[in-house]
């Protein structure tokens, strides 16, 4: 789960075209701190992630898995128990 939220930070933070340090003091964290959950080496706190989201304009999803799952979504790679996706203020701001 790592992999997912330090690459989906780090491609927005680009995106929106702020340095590390920049984007650091947008949420509210050190700049040491975004270079390690950007490279893997800690997992964001949930209140990091709630801030990124409220930053970058994405909603923050966690679907529920129901117990008996089909044959052909055990064959699906994993996915992660929480997803950071665009919400629609993002679309009407491009």
């Amino acid at each position: 789960m790592e992999r997912y939220f330090n690459k989906k930070i780090k491609t927005v933070r680009l995106k929106l075209g702020y340095s590390q340090f920049d984007f650091a003091k947008l949420l509210q964290m050190s700049q040491i701190e975004l270079h390690k959950i950007e490279t893997g080496q800690i997992t964001p706190r949930i209140e990091i992630l709630s801030k990124f989201a409220e930053v970058a304009f994405y909603d923050i999803i966690s679907p529920f898995r129901k117990k008996g799952r089909l044959k052909e979504e055990e064959d699906d790679e994993p996915k992660p128990l929480l997803s950071i996706i665009p919400n629609d203020d993002e679309e009407e701001a491009r």
